[in-house]
């Protein structure tokens, strides 16, 4: 991955991290959303891996897959780690949370890819 693609990949990580950190401050107070995180954060995951290969410049589908994949789990590790600062989650859903959210976002990024993404 060069330089110039994870500079791509901050306004997708950006974009995400705020959607996942506003997904978990609004389970804190809205039991419905705190019951759907997995679902919710695979979601934002995905549409960060669409947002990684549109908004970068991947080489490829193995590079959209690959920048999907960190724009998406660096963003879900940040809120899986806000969730556990605000004991809505445990432990064990850093690795659940961020592995699933990794999967999403690589599958994402290789559909942002096939929507039109950026070439390099």
């Amino acid at each position: 991955m060069g330089a110039s693609m994870l500079k791509g990949l901050s306004k997708p990580t950006m974009i995400g991290t705020v959607l996942q950190v506003g997904m978990i401050l609004l389970g804190k107070v809205s039991p419905m959303v705190g019951q759907n995180f997995a679902i919710g954060g695979t979601s934002i995951a995905a549409i960060t891996g669409v947002l990684a290969s549109m908004m970068g410049k991947p080489a490829g589908m193995g590079g959209a897959a690959g920048g999907g994949a960190v724009a998406a789990g660096v963003s879900a590790l940040i809120g899986t780690l806000v969730s556990m600062a605000t004991g809505q989650t445990g432990l064990d859903t850093i690795a659940i949370g961020t592995g699933s959210s990794v999967v999403a976002g690589a599958l994402g990024g290789i559909v942002g890819q096939l929507l039109g993404g950026k070439k390099a």
